[in-house]
Protein backbone atom coordinates (compact mmCIF):
# COMPACT_ATOMS: atom_id res chain seq x y z
CA UNK A 1 0.00 0.00 0.00
CA UNK A 2 1.19 3.55 -0.72
CA UNK A 3 1.66 6.34 1.82
CA UNK A 4 2.13 9.87 0.47
CA UNK A 5 3.52 12.62 2.71
CA UNK A 6 3.11 16.25 1.69
CA UNK A 7 5.40 19.07 2.83
CA UNK A 8 3.35 22.22 3.48
CA UNK A 9 6.32 24.27 4.70
CA UNK A 10 8.74 26.55 2.88
CA UNK A 11 11.79 24.43 3.64
CA UNK A 12 13.03 20.96 2.78
CA UNK A 13 11.43 18.48 5.16
CA UNK A 14 13.43 15.42 6.20
CA UNK A 15 10.75 12.81 6.92
CA UNK A 16 12.33 10.20 9.22
CA UNK A 17 10.48 7.04 10.13
CA UNK A 18 10.93 3.43 11.11
CA UNK A 19 8.76 0.40 10.66
CA UNK A 20 7.32 -1.49 13.65
CA UNK A 21 9.61 -4.53 13.49
CA UNK A 22 12.86 -2.69 12.77
CA UNK A 23 15.21 -0.49 14.75
CA UNK A 24 16.62 1.21 11.66
CA UNK A 25 15.37 4.67 10.79
CA UNK A 26 14.72 5.62 7.19
CA UNK A 27 14.62 9.13 5.87
CA UNK A 28 13.21 10.83 2.79
CA UNK A 29 13.65 14.45 1.85
CA UNK A 30 10.52 16.25 0.69
CA UNK A 31 10.89 19.56 -1.15
CA UNK A 32 8.69 22.53 -0.12
CA UNK A 33 5.15 22.30 -1.46
CA UNK A 34 5.61 18.77 -2.81
CA UNK A 35 4.87 15.21 -1.74
CA UNK A 36 6.70 11.90 -1.80
CA UNK A 37 5.65 8.27 -1.72
CA UNK A 38 7.14 6.94 1.50
CA UNK A 39 8.96 3.71 2.14
CA UNK A 40 8.04 1.43 -0.73
CA UNK A 41 5.45 -1.30 -0.23
CA UNK A 42 3.95 -0.84 3.22
CA UNK A 43 1.32 -2.82 5.08
CA UNK A 44 -1.63 -1.03 6.68
CA UNK A 45 0.00 -1.78 10.06
CA UNK A 46 3.22 -0.07 8.89
CA UNK A 47 1.24 2.97 7.71
CA UNK A 48 -0.77 3.19 10.94
CA UNK A 49 2.47 2.99 12.94
CA UNK A 50 4.14 5.78 10.92
CA UNK A 51 1.07 8.02 11.09
CA UNK A 52 0.66 7.51 14.84
CA UNK A 53 4.30 8.45 15.47
CA UNK A 54 4.08 11.62 13.35
CA UNK A 55 0.56 12.79 14.29
CA UNK A 56 1.86 14.30 17.55
CA UNK A 57 4.12 16.55 15.45
CA UNK A 58 1.25 17.87 13.32
CA UNK A 59 0.83 15.28 10.54
CA UNK A 60 -2.80 15.38 9.38
CA UNK A 61 -4.81 13.49 6.75
CA UNK A 62 -5.49 15.41 3.56
CA UNK A 63 -9.23 15.18 4.29
CA UNK A 64 -8.78 17.43 7.36
CA UNK A 65 -6.71 20.15 5.69
CA UNK A 66 -9.56 22.57 5.06
CA UNK A 67 -11.02 22.04 8.58
CA UNK A 68 -7.80 22.71 10.47
CA UNK A 69 -7.19 26.09 12.11
CA UNK A 70 -3.64 25.40 13.32
CA UNK A 71 -0.26 25.18 11.58
CA UNK A 72 0.42 21.73 10.13
CA UNK A 73 3.71 21.27 8.31
CA UNK A 74 2.91 17.84 6.90
CA UNK A 75 -0.12 15.96 5.63
CA UNK A 76 -0.71 12.47 4.27
CA UNK A 77 -2.83 10.37 1.99
CA UNK A 78 -3.11 6.60 1.86
CA UNK A 79 -3.36 4.86 -1.49
CA UNK A 80 -3.39 7.93 -3.72
CA UNK A 81 -1.42 11.19 -4.02
CA UNK A 82 -2.48 14.31 -2.12
CA UNK A 83 -4.35 16.68 -4.40
CA UNK A 84 -2.43 19.76 -5.50
CA UNK A 85 -5.34 21.96 -4.41
CA UNK A 86 -5.27 20.66 -0.83
CA UNK A 87 -1.49 20.84 -0.50
CA UNK A 88 -1.49 24.40 -1.88
CA UNK A 89 -4.34 25.34 0.48
CA UNK A 90 -2.36 24.05 3.49
CA UNK A 91 0.82 25.82 2.35
CA UNK A 92 -1.06 29.13 2.08
CA UNK A 93 -2.87 28.56 5.39
CA UNK A 94 0.45 27.88 7.13
CA UNK A 95 1.88 31.15 5.81
CA UNK A 96 -1.07 33.01 7.32
CA UNK A 97 -0.56 31.22 10.65
CA UNK A 98 3.12 32.18 10.69
CA UNK A 99 2.31 35.83 9.90
CA UNK A 100 -0.18 35.87 12.80
CA UNK A 101 2.36 34.23 15.12
CA UNK A 102 4.97 36.83 14.12
CA UNK A 103 2.51 39.62 14.94
CA UNK A 104 1.78 38.09 18.36
CA UNK A 105 5.50 37.74 19.12
CA UNK A 106 6.23 41.34 18.09
CA UNK A 107 3.39 42.63 20.28
CA UNK A 108 4.61 40.62 23.29
CA UNK A 109 8.14 41.90 22.65
CA UNK A 110 6.93 45.52 22.59
CA UNK A 111 5.17 45.05 25.94
CA UNK A 112 8.27 43.36 27.42
CA UNK A 113 10.55 46.16 26.18
CA UNK A 114 8.23 48.75 27.73
CA UNK A 115 8.49 46.85 31.02
CA UNK A 116 12.29 46.79 30.75
CA UNK A 117 12.45 50.55 30.25
CA UNK A 118 10.10 51.13 33.21
CA UNK A 119 12.16 48.80 35.42
CA UNK A 120 15.41 50.54 34.44
CA UNK A 121 13.91 53.93 35.32
CA UNK A 122 12.73 52.67 38.72
CA UNK A 123 16.06 50.99 39.51
CA UNK A 124 17.99 54.13 38.69
CA UNK A 125 15.75 56.19 40.97
CA UNK A 126 14.57 58.43 38.16
CA UNK A 127 11.10 59.94 38.54
CA UNK A 128 10.23 59.78 34.82
CA UNK A 129 7.77 57.22 33.54
CA UNK A 130 7.12 56.08 30.01
CA UNK A 131 3.74 57.34 28.83
CA UNK A 132 4.03 55.44 25.55
CA UNK A 133 6.63 53.31 23.82
CA UNK A 134 6.51 53.27 20.03
CA UNK A 135 8.39 50.33 18.53
CA UNK A 136 8.98 49.63 14.85
CA UNK A 137 10.19 46.37 13.31
CA UNK A 138 11.40 46.62 9.74
CA UNK A 139 12.80 43.98 7.43
CA UNK A 140 15.98 45.36 5.87
CA UNK A 141 17.20 42.68 3.45
CA UNK A 142 15.13 40.35 1.35
CA UNK A 143 16.35 36.89 0.37
CA UNK A 144 15.57 36.57 -3.36
CA UNK A 145 14.23 33.03 -2.77
CA UNK A 146 11.68 34.35 -0.26
CA UNK A 147 8.41 35.34 -1.94
CA UNK A 148 6.99 36.92 1.23
CA UNK A 149 6.83 40.71 0.83
CA UNK A 150 9.01 42.99 2.93
CA UNK A 151 7.31 44.55 5.90
CA UNK A 152 7.52 47.35 8.40
CA UNK A 153 5.28 47.17 11.47
CA UNK A 154 4.82 49.69 14.26
CA UNK A 155 3.36 49.01 17.71
CA UNK A 156 2.60 51.38 20.53
CA UNK A 157 2.47 50.38 24.17
CA UNK A 158 0.96 52.88 26.60
CA UNK A 159 1.02 53.03 30.38
CA UNK A 160 -2.77 52.56 30.27
CA UNK A 161 -2.32 49.38 28.24
CA UNK A 162 0.16 48.04 30.77
CA UNK A 163 -2.22 48.73 33.66
CA UNK A 164 -5.10 47.19 31.70
CA UNK A 165 -2.97 44.13 30.95
CA UNK A 166 -2.46 43.48 34.64
CA UNK A 167 -6.03 44.25 35.69
CA UNK A 168 -8.57 43.16 33.11
CA UNK A 169 -6.59 41.03 30.70
CA UNK A 170 -7.07 43.62 27.94
CA UNK A 171 -3.94 44.42 26.02
CA UNK A 172 -4.96 47.90 24.92
CA UNK A 173 -2.16 48.03 22.39
CA UNK A 174 -2.52 49.34 18.91
CA UNK A 175 -0.86 48.10 15.75
CA UNK A 176 -0.15 50.79 13.19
Amino acid sequence: MDLFIGNATRQVYDFSFKLPETETFRSQKIQPGTQERIGGDLTIEDIDYIIKKHAKYGLIPQEEIDRSKAFHGTCYSIGKPITVARLTYLLDHNLGELVDLGRTIRQANAIAQNGNVEAALRESGRPERVAALDMTVQQEDQDPRNDVPQFSVGMMVTAEAERGKRGSGKRGRRTA
